[in-house]
């Protein structure tokens, strides 16, 4: 069978991200997990919180946006 494209695929919200503040609704909302993956094999905590923080920021803009 034909895989899949990658994005496509569920990823597993890394516990080192747990551990910096990201939770399971967060990462569902993250669209573009590859970057924050990339921070956490790096072990760049400080750039991934900030990454994260931004995200919940825009998470919440959507969803303030979308009750509208």
């Amino acid at each position: 069978s034909p895989k899949a494209p990658a994005e496509f695929v569920p990823v597993e919200m890394p516990a080192q991200l747990a551990e910096w503040g990201c939770d399971a609704a967060l990462w569902d909302a993250i669209k573009s997990k590859g970057s924050l993956l990339k921070l956490v094999e790096a072990g760049n905590e400080e750039y991934a919180r900030k990454r994260l923080e931004r995200m919940r920021e825009l998470v919440a803009a959507d969803a303030a946006a979308s009750q509208e």
